[in-house]
Formats: structure tokens, sequence, C-alpha cells
């Protein structure tokens, strides 16, 4: 196997096992909420932590080494980039200190929003140790040289490109802030401001990677682009346009206010337009081809359309529920639960799509059956959690004890949010079991991907 395809692959597995760990951690948080269940894991500070590392794990984590995954797909004159090959295990010892951490009695958990944090040595070690690592993953001349892949047309190639550039810019931003940052501040607010620029850049590099991938699975079902190189490059410069002013505003760190809306302006009114746009241009396209008999079946028996529509609903869903944020409520982890679900569905149908890439087939026609339909099954269970928050309204960051429930739509909205939790975690689990199934199995017969 070719090395880049290799590191690629190597890549993933890190990229699964944060997503997979995480999630397992999820279930302690879908119970430390939901109603009658709360109290089987009642201390509040250990649904905490595993919110914290849940969090990094499911976000920072998967998210960051699936986009080094997909930019190690990119070939320049037969080369590979890479330092040394040092990022890989880095990001692994990472990964196992950040999980490590969660069963550290004198770790203290802070909340803070973007990247929550427990305040101890060791959490901060796995979380340093794995940015660098992604750091010197993606620091290489791929980024700005000709490049192709095996898979990846022109348009999504710039996409993980720009997704690559928002990250190291995220790095920059973090840099800044850490250096002007005032260290007399309280630790909630300490973290609070240190991780609020970098964790709103970030969200621009996974919107770019998700776009990429939106690409390649239509390309996939129809054999055709819905949109071409240079429109591309003009939607996403028009969308990374506005970040160009992050280090400044990361400048401004001791100016608290300031510092808090410019980022959060930037989030509100960078986003969504572009967006929106691929979402037009992407569902007029696949009319067209169905229109035109381009598809062969019913779209919903391909997981590449399932995971692309999952994604489409809960990202508007998460504009939605974005827009009717009014104080510090959950509505805003309905916002972000839909959000980054969009993104993680995504991804998942990519890794299916993925496969053959890495010599890999479903090893069983079951399996792959269930491929197809697993990206609905989690899509459906991230939307019925972000619209259960959205309903109950509730107090946010609470668990076990502190919880106290005060109206009937509360218990509804809680209830509706358990059982989505429930979807979700089959879907992600599902997600895990058909992944890992299909990279250990030795009986590699090609059933179709899609």
């Amino acid at each position: 196997m070719q090395t880049n395809i290799l590191n690629s692959k190597r890549w993933l597995t890190v990229a699964i096992g944060g997503l997979m760990t995480g999630g397992l951690l999820s279930v302690i948080l879908v119970i430390g909420r939901a109603p009658l269940v709360n109290t089987l894991f009642a201390d509040p500070n250990f649904a905490k932590k595993c919110l914290i590392v849940h969090v990094n794990l499911t976000i920072f984590v998967w998210f960051s080494a699936f986009i080094v995954a997909l930019f190690n797909l990119l070939r320049v004159d037969n080369k590979t980039g890479g330092a040394f090959g040092l990022p890989l295990p880095g990001a692994a010892a990472g990964l196992l200190l950040l999980t490590i951490s969660l069963f550290i009695p004198a770790g203290k958990p802070v909340l803070s929003n973007y990247i929550p944090v427990i305040d101890h040595m060791v959490f901060f070690a796995g979380l340093g140790i794995f940015a660098c690592s992604v750091t010197l993953a993606i620091a290489d001349f791929r980024l700005w040289q000709p490049a192709d892949t095996d898979d990846f047309p022109a348009p999504a190639i710039l996409g993980i490109r720009f997704a690559v550039l928002t990250c190291l810019l995220a790095g920059i931003t973090f840099l800044i802030s850490r250096v002007l940052l005032d260290e007399a501040l309280p630790v909630r607010q300490f973290y609070e401001m240190l991780f609020w620029g970098v964790g709103h850049v970030l969200q621009f590099a996974h919107i770019f990677a998700m776009l990429a991938v939106w690409i390649f699975l239509i390309k996939k079902l129809t054999g055709s682009l819905f949109i071409t190189k240079k429109p591309a490059f003009c939607l996403f410069t028009l969308m990374f346009l506005p970040l160009v002013s992050t280090p400044y505003f990361a400048a401004q760190i001791q100016n608290q206010g300031l510092y808090l809306l410019r980022f959060t302006q930037l989030m509100q009114y960078g986003i969504f337009p572009v967006v929106c746009i691929f979402i037009f241009l992407a569902v007029k396209h696949l009319y067209a081809a169905k229109k035109n008999d381009a598809l062969q079946g019913s779209l919903f028996a391909h997981f590449a359309f399932n995971g692309f529509a999952a994604a489409v609903v809960l990202i508007l869903t998460g504009f939605i529920f974005g827009a009717l944020i009014e104080g510090s409520d959950t509505m805003i982890p309905a916002h972000y639960h839909a959000a980054i679900g969009a993104v993680t569905v995504s991804f998942m149908a990519t890794s299916f799509a993925l496969f053959p890439q890495f010599d890999l087939n479903f090893p069983t026609e079951r399996l792959a059956r269930l491929a197809r339909w697993q990206p609905a099954l989690y899509g459906a269970g991230q939307f019925l959690l972000a619209s259960g928050l959205a309903y109950a309204r509730m107090m946010r960051k609470i668990y076990g004890e502190e919880q106290i429930v005060h109206s009937v739509s509360q218990k509804i909205g809680l209830g509706i949010m358990g059982i989505g939790g429930l979807f979700a975690v089959c879907g992600g689990i599902l997600f895990i079991w058909i992944t890992l199934r299909t990279f250990f199995s030795r009986r590699q017969k090609k059933f179709a991907v899609i």
C-alpha cells in the first residue's frame, strides 16, 4: 500500500478511536440527563469529567484526525509529506492521556466553552501532544503544491486544503491568545477566554472539511460534480476571508467584551451563507440526476445519500436553533449538537466510501446493508437529541443530582433527548462495529460500497 494511503488509514484509525471512546462516555451523559435514570450517576463531577473528555474526543480528536486522514490522501509528484512519522504515535499518545485523565481524582472539571478541560497536567499533556502532532502532520508541502488523489476531485481537494489552512490559523490564534491572556483571571474565565477564539476558528475548519466530503459523496452517487473548481474556490475563499482577521481579534483578548463579540459574530455570519449555497447546488444536482435516470434505484439505498441528507437536515437545524438562542440554556447545546452531528455523519459516510481506497471491502452482504442505513440512524438520533434539548430549554451543564426538572415540557424535552441520544449512540456503535469488522476481517469480499 502506498505510504500516503497507509498514513491516511492510520490517522483514520486514530480518529475512529477517539470517536469510539468519546461515544462510550456519551452513554453516561445521556443517563445523567434523562429522567428516572439520572440518579444512576449521581456524582455531577464525574459526569462533568465524562462530558469534558467526550467533547475533546468526539470533536477535537475525531474531527482533527479525520482532516489529517483526508490530507494524507493527497499526493505531490509521488511524494508524501509528514514529519518523519512522528505525528501519528504522538496523536495516539495524546488520545490515551486524555482518556486516562478522566480517572484522576485530583483533576477538577472546568466547563469552558469549545474546549472544556480537566485542570490537571495529564489532561493538558494529552491535549498538547495531540495538537502538536496534528500540526506537524499538516504543515508540509502538500498544502500549496499541485496535488492529486485517486478519489477526491479538484473542488474537494480545495476544501481539504482550506480546512488544513484553517487548522493552522487556529493554532496561531491560540498562541496569540495564550501569550496575551491575563494570568490573574479566575480559572473558569481563564480557559473560557483561552479557547474561545481557537474554538470558533476550528468550526470553520470542520465546515470546510464537511463541504469537501459532500463534493466527494455526491460525485460517488451521480458520477459528476455539482460544483466545479473555480466556483468552489470562490465560495471557499469567501468563507475564509473573514478568518484573516482572527489574529487581530485574538490580540484584543484583554478587552474581553470585544474579543468575545468578534469571534461570535464571525461564527454567526461567516458560515451559513456558503453552506446554504452548497446545499442548494447539491440538491439541484441530485434532483437533475434522478430526473435524468443517472441514478440507479432509490437514493435512500445509498449510504452516501443518507449521510449527505442527514448532514443537511442537521446543519440547517443547527442554524435555526442558533438563531433562537437567547440565554445560557439547553438551546445552546441543541444548536451545537445539531451542527456537530452534521459534520460527524458526513465523515461517517465518507469513511465507508473510502474503504476501497484502503483495499478494504465489507466482509459480508449484511454488513454492507447495515452501512447503507447507519448514517440515517445516527442522523435521526442526533436530530431528536438536539430537538429535545431545544424543547426543554433548561439550565445547561448540570447532571445527576444537580438537575431539577420544573415543568412537564422539560420532562418531555428530556425524554425526547434521551430517546434521540439512544438512537445516536446506537448509530455510533453501529458505525464503530462496521468499521472494525471491515478493518480486521480476513474475508475481503467485494460487496458493493454504494
